[in-house]
């Protein structure tokens, strides 16, 4: 498992063109992709064992409409676990429609 010092000391030297921040440096950018993944990643097992199908896109779930609100209560509740009971939302942003 990679570390903040084995990540640093791969890329240093695999990457050397790459001037990186100082050790000191803060890397709350990765953390916050970390525990977005670990979120996502979350919801798509709550929902793949509850017998709900979702696709992950990006930092998105799509899913059928009709488990949508189940969808959507999972995503709240991993959030809220997750990140220590901080409130989020969920935004339905589009919808697709079965052409016939």
């Amino acid at each position: 498992m990679f570390t903040r010092g084995t990540c640093r000391e791969t890329a240093s030297t695999s990457y050397t063109t790459i001037t990186l921040p100082s050790p000191t440096a803060s890397l709350i950018g990765f953390e916050l992709q970390r525990a977005e993944s670990d979120i996502l990643v979350a919801v798509l097992l709550t929902c793949f064992k509850r017998g709900i199908i979702v696709l992950p896109i990006h930092d998105a779930v799509l899913c059928p409409a009709s488990p949508a609100d189940d969808v959507e209560a999972v995503m709240l509740d991993t959030f809220k676990k997750l990140t220590g009971g901080a409130s989020g939302s969920v935004s339905r942003a589009w919808t697709c429609r079965t052409i016939t």
